[in-house]
């Protein structure tokens, strides 16, 4: 399984608890688009709005996924220290539809527009390995 399936398989997983079968549908994809897609599919079962993966607990469901995917792969958290105090972006200028400026953000004139909760995430868990 690759990172990035583990984590949308994490999240979704995480999100469908209760729902074993969805649980059970979205660790069997082979990708992380199908794992998420999956998860999408169900969200009128999980009672999430059409903005399925920008709600408030979201955030914290993501670092918890961020941090059983460092649990589960150490190399990367030397790979996280190795990137020192450099802002950490998670760009999805080539896809900037759906909730792509609330996890990441979109470099348009010049600038990064955008939240950019994943690469937060990513930063604050850096800098708890750090201290």
């Amino acid at each position: 399984m690759t990172r990035r399936r583990l984590c949308y398989c994490e999240m979704g997983i995480i999100k469908s608890k209760g729902y074993p079968e969805i649980q059970e549908e979205i660790r069997a994809q082979k990708s992380p688009m199908s794992a998420k897609m999956v998860a999408k599919k169900h969200r009128h079962l999980l009672n999430r709005s059409s903005e399925w993966d920008e709600a408030d607990d979201d955030v914290a469901r993501m670092r918890l996924c961020l941090k059983l995917k460092l649990a589960q792969h150490p190399e990367l958290v030397q790979m996280l220290i190795d990137t020192d105090d450099a802002l950490i972006i998670e760009d999805c200028t080539a896809r900037p539809r759906g909730s792509a400026k609330f996890w990441g953000a979109v470099w348009e004139n010049g600038q990064w527009v955008g939240n950019n909760a994943l690469g937060n995430l990513w930063m604050e868990l850096r800098e708890e390995h750090c201290s």
